[in-house]
């Protein structure tokens, strides 16, 4: 994959190097108060998670998570706390189809976009094209067998039965390293001055 063109590492460690499995866990979320759980029945421990931005239903008003609003569970703090927590090695993370609905939309976020809601776990966010690709070597399967080899198809089933469809992705394995290096630059601030009036005009008030 192409940096910058196909994914873009997030700056929540100073460097990482991690290869693994990988496991699709949909949106990944453990939302107990909805009774959806994404890492239930999936073992992610020393894995590399593939989950969505956002959470399910987002254009559906009568959604149980907060109708159209966007709930605790879309936070990507939320997301990586549960992946961490899950034991997860890595978090790979696409746009949501709501967020990404042409191509065009489907934007890269910039290296220190999430900041701290990424610390201490690798984030890679990478185009919806690239997860595209691998499931069509290596589908999600429904309960009934279906295969989704895409992530519209994916989103648009759980969506329908808020059923988590979390899997392994079989076959692939996933190897995500990242450096980063501070550089120093010098640069200048800017002072503005508006003249006063009346009798305080010989004072000033410094606003930062």
């Amino acid at each position: 994959l192409n940096f910058g063109k196909d994914f873009v590492p997030q700056l929540g460690r100073s460097a990482f190097d991690k290869e693994a499995e990988l496991v699709f866990v949909g949106y990944g979320i453990t939302a107990n108060d909805h009774n959806f759980d994404e890492y239930k029945n999936v073992d992610v421990k020393d894995k590399i998670v593939v989950l969505i931005r956002r959470e399910p239903q987002q254009n559906d008003a009568e959604s149980v998570f907060d109708g159209t609003d966007v709930s605790q569970h879309a936070r990507i703090t939320s997301k990586a706390q549960t992946a961490r927590d899950a034991g997860a090695a890595g978090i790979i993370m696409v746009n949501d189809n709501v967020t990404a609905n042409t191509p065009e939309k489907d934007v890269l976020a910039s290296p220190d976009e999430f900041g701290a809601s990424v610390a201490r776990i690798p984030f890679f966010h990478v185009k919806r094209s690239v997860i595209d690709n691998l499931l069509k070597k290596s589908p999600i399967l429904q309960a009934d067998g279906t295969k989704l080899d895409n992530l519209n198809a994916i989103e648009k089933s759980i969506d329908k039965s808020l059923e988590p469809l979390s899997q392994p992705i079989t076959g692939v394995r996933a190897k995500m390293a990242a450096g980063f290096k501070d550089k120093e630059i010098r640069t200048s601030n800017i002072v503005g001055i508006i003249e006063g009036e009346g009798p305080n005009a010989h004072e000033t008030i410094i606003i930062g």
